[in-house]
């Protein structure tokens, strides 16, 4: 993505992730006490995330954080979201790139 903000740029590898979310698969469950705690993994990118769920009757109780540790540059330097800007260069730099390698 080209960015006004060089230390914002998204590598091309996490674009697809960045502007349709991530593609989770599931790798561990435990339980902990009145909960448990389901591990996902991003098929595409490798982020990694952990989901708290009732055990009781299923309902989120929230996130138990990600880990960017498979995903080094994926995070942006100075942090924060993307702004809407942002994002349809990074909507538009995913699509144009499919374009390229299509056959007609």
């Amino acid at each position: 993505m080209a960015s006004q903000h060089e230390d914002r740029d998204i590598p091309a590898k996490y674009r697809m992730c960045r502007t349709y979310q991530h593609a989770w698969n599931y790798t561990t469950v435990k339980r902990d006490r009145g909960e448990y705690i389901q591990g996902l993994v991003c098929i595409r990118c490798g982020v990694e995330r952990a989901v708290r769920i009732s055990a009781r009757d299923g309902d989120r109780l929230g996130s138990g954080g990600y880990d960017y540790t498979n995903a080094p540059g994926y995070l942006i330097k100075g942090g924060g979201p993307l702004t809407p800007k942002e994002r349809s260069e990074l909507r538009l730099a995913e699509v144009e790139s499919r374009l390229k390698g299509r056959k007609r």
